[in-house]
């Protein structure tokens, strides 16, 4: 989530003229963050670089689907606070450390 709204931060800046972005993309959880993001796959070999380009319209997708992710992320962690908060089985409390329940009123 942060990835996604720092980048999309960076780009919307109207005063900056980025035309493509680059990322370090060595641990499988970063290449598919990135994937998720529309970046392409790092080579198979060399440098394991991710990038994407921002021309025209995939500029503007590439901001949508980042407030996409933003948004999606949010909402996940507001349906936990909710099951948090209502004792729900299914709860996964991400303000805690792991495994620890918040205690029961």
């Amino acid at each position: 989530m942060l990835v996604a709204r720092t980048i999309a931060d960076l780009i919307a800046d109207s005063g900056r003229r980025i035309a493509s972005n680059y990322a370090h993309a060595v641990h499988p959880a970063t290449v598919r963050l990135l994937r998720r993001l529309q970046f392409d796959d790092p080579n198979a070999i060399g440098a394991p670089l991710s990038h994407i380009n921002f021309d025209g319209n995939n500029q503007d997708a590439f901001l949508n689907n980042c407030a996409t992710q933003v948004r999606d992320r949010e909402n996940r962690m507001k349906l936990q606070c909710a099951f948090c908060r209502n004792t729900d089985k299914r709860a996964r409390p991400w303000c805690l450390p792991r495994d620890q329940m918040p205690p029961l009123d």
